[in-house]
């Protein structure tokens, strides 16, 4: 393509974008309107709204449209080409006279528009300054001569009769002694109407001065952020300007640290001594008043044997309100006696760090919050760690697994093992917390099935301090179970004797435990703990699965020491199969007793029967087991005599159980 070329299509779009259709020219399909009486929008005859300005204006589709079609606004649209928005708020910050054009575009690629014309109308707020007089109670106010309105209205927020002004009053200093303290509202309006706009007022609310003096500064709190840094929290007065001072310990000199809003952050001060602060008001007058002085709070912490020591500075004059030293982590300690200065924390753990900060309140009508800066020390201590409680041991795929929980903080876990043959302890694993260690360790080296295991834990803390050594943990191993007596519900449950090397271990109880399904543990279904000795461990327990409500269950033991400590066995399964019953004969009669024809049984999941006759012919099916058996054969009695039948069933662990038999209908 040859740059004449181009230049002639440049050329022709130029010319096409210049000469655009104007959108307003023609059938208005589309539809939206302004809100009047909202951001001052008034509608009018001429144009078709006004708007005082400053002001924004909000469009709102008033036609329906089709799903899929956008709706876009053109709030200064010329004539020529739409550049629309989808916002529906625009603001208009000049006076003047703008168009607003809709377009509607519809999913089926056509276009409706309309179009609506705004009015804005420049209306420059009142505009004056008040001074605050040196006089007792004296107010000076000025309305500015830049002011374009002939008339206003005084309203010196005090009930009195609104003041007149005019043209003539521009300029002039307009005094107003008032006869209390209370804060008030001055406000000057103008009730001059532009186009149907009223300007804004002059609004500003303060306190009179009296006898010059601003009212002394309140401080309300004092934050130490570090140890020569602190936050100054206090109250504040209109028409008011104020400064800081600080001076170091109390025989220092106050020397300012500079204007001051609140909060004042207050930094450079000298951390060996107590500061103290002071905010000075000064009004527009050049007469200051100035707060109470307070000082900051000191903490110092000193790490000694066994114990963090925690002293600080007393409050001169007074003793606190509210005193309370916060731990991080806890515990939180408040203090009934305000006057203390110090506090001794024993509640640690060596090599641990702990952060402290104190918080005070003085002051009876209006409390000064006092916050100490945080101090972080490590403890030290040569105590040794107590010995852990909250162990168990199960046996699991045949191994030795420990749950080990520590409360607290350690370095180190230590396990030891013993043998019924060595019955001497020797350290077997050594645990770093570093690893992720997740409290269960699990002894692959040796096999409780085979020999008699005992375990102890320790562990060092973090000053590398050994605890004493916990309690011993023996796992106990459960043999599988077998039946005994041709009963299908009598089992016998065996497992090795616990036997402790130290008086302080020995068993109190064994406990059978049973695992249903579920995920539920029940404790022995007899409702008893064996006594200890060499009998308690065998027992031959009636295993009853309707009151377990379950076909299948795990067991275990369940070993408890003197000591507290607990011990799981293994766990082995318990089953039952489906048990069904069928009546060898029934009879008809309506007595009552044996009408019907009934299978009974329990944990059977699908069922099957067929009652057959002396010839062999089926008279009856069904695979409902709630169904029973009325003695009829298509409607009509079935003769007395010999029958057979054939129960089909599966129960709840897929066992598939055929039986047969025979019955006896009487009549």
């Amino acid at each position: 393509m040859t740059k004449s070329t181009l230049l002639f299509i440049f050329l022709v779009v130029s010319y096409q974008n210049s000469f655009a259709q104007n959108v307003c020219n023609g059938t208005q399909t589309g539809g939206f309107r302004i809100p009047v009486l909202a951001n001052s929008v008034v509608a009018l005859n001429t144009t078709d709204y006004r708007l005082c300005n400053p002001g924004s204006v909000s469009t709102q589709l008033s036609v329906a449209i089709t799903t899929g079609s956008t709706v876009t606004y053109d709030y200064n649209y010329g004539g020529g080409a739409f550049n629309g928005v989808a916002a529906t708020t625009r603001a208009y910050p000049t006076a003047g006279t703008f168009t607003i054009a809709q377009r509607i575009a519809e999913a089926n690629g056509t276009f409706r528009y309309a179009c609506r014309k705004i009015e804005v109308v420049s209306t420059p707020p009142v505009r004056a300054a008040l001074v605050q007089s040196c006089v007792d109670r004296e107010v000076i106010v000025v309305l500015n001569t830049a002011n374009p309105y002939p008339n206003y209205l005084l309203n010196w927020g005090d009930n009195s009769l609104v003041q007149r002004l005019t043209t003539n009053d521009r300029g002039l200093q307009l005094k107003k002694t008032y006869a209390n303290t209370q804060p008030k509202l001055l406000s000057i309006s103008t009730p001059t109407v532009v186009n149907g706009c009223s300007p804004a007022p002059f609004q500003t609310t303060f306190i009179p001065i009296v006898n010059g003096t601003p009212p002394a500064p309140v401080i309300q709190a004092v934050t130490m952020q570090n140890a020569a840094q602190a936050t100054i929290v206090f109250q504040q007065s209109p028409n008011t300007t104020y400064e800081i001072f600080v001076k170091d310990g109390a025989n220092g000199t106050y020397k300012s640290a500079g204007p001051a809003t609140s909060p004042k952050v207050v930094a450079g001060l000298d951390s060996t001594k107590v500061n103290f602060f002071q905010v000075v008001a000064r009004n527009t007058c050049n007469k200051t008043n100035s707060s109470l002085e307070t000082p900051n709070l000191r903490l110092n912490v000193v790490a000694e044997n066994n114990k963090n020591t925690l002293n600080w500075n007393a409050f001169p004059n007074s003793p606190f309100r509210v005193l309370t030293i916060n731990r991080v982590g806890g515990p939180n300690t408040p203090f009934a006696n305000t006057s203390r200065t110090e506090f001794i924390d024993t509640n640690i753990e060596c090599g641990v760090n702990y952060t402290y900060q104190l918080q005070a309140q003085v002051g009876n009508v209006t409390p000064v919050v006092l916050t100490s800066q945080p101090r972080t020390i490590k403890a030290i201590s040569d105590k040794i760690p107590v010995a852990l409680t909250d162990l168990i041991v199960n046996v699991l795929k045949n191994q030795a697994t420990l749950s080990i929980n520590i409360r607290g903080n350690y370095s180190e876990v230590l396990v030891a093992r013993a043998t019924q043959t060595t019955g001497k302890f020797e350290e077997i694993a050594r645990i770093p917390k570093t690893v992720g260690f997740n409290g269960l360790y699990t002894d692959l080296k040796a096999d409780p099935s085979k020999e008699r295991l005992y375990y102890q834990v320790s562990y060092t803390n973090l000053c590398n301090i050994k605890s004493d050594t916990s309690a011993q943990l023996s796992p106990i191993f459960l043999d599988k179970n077998y039946k005994t007596g041709g009963s299908n519900d009598l089992y016998a449950l065996n497992w090795t004797p616990y036997r402790a090397f130290r008086p302080a271990d020995r068993l109190v109880s064994y406990v059978t435990e049973y695992i249903t399904q579920t995920g539920t543990r029940a404790t022995d279904i007899n409702g008893r703990a064996l006594p200890p000795g060499a009998a308690s461990t065998q027992l031959f327990q009636v295993f009853d699965p309707l009151k377990l409500n379950t076909q299948q269950a795990k067991i275990r033991i369940r070993m408890t020491s003197r000591a507290g400590v607990v011990s799981y066995s293994n766990e082995i399964d318990y089953a039952v199969p489906a048990h069904v019953f069928v009546p060898d004969a029934f009879s008809p009669d309506n007595s009552g007793l044996n009408d019907v024809l009934e299978v009974k049984g329990f944990f059977i999941k699908t069922f099957k029967i067929i009652i057959f006759n002396r010839w062999g012919q089926a008279v009856y099916a069904s695979e409902d087991r709630k169904k029973a058996w009325d003695a009829t054969i298509n409607g009509a009695p079935a003769e007395a005599g010999n029958y057979a039948y054939t129960a089909e069933i599966s129960d709840f662990l897929g066992a598939k159980t055929v039986k047969t038999g025979k019955l006896v209908l009487i009549r």
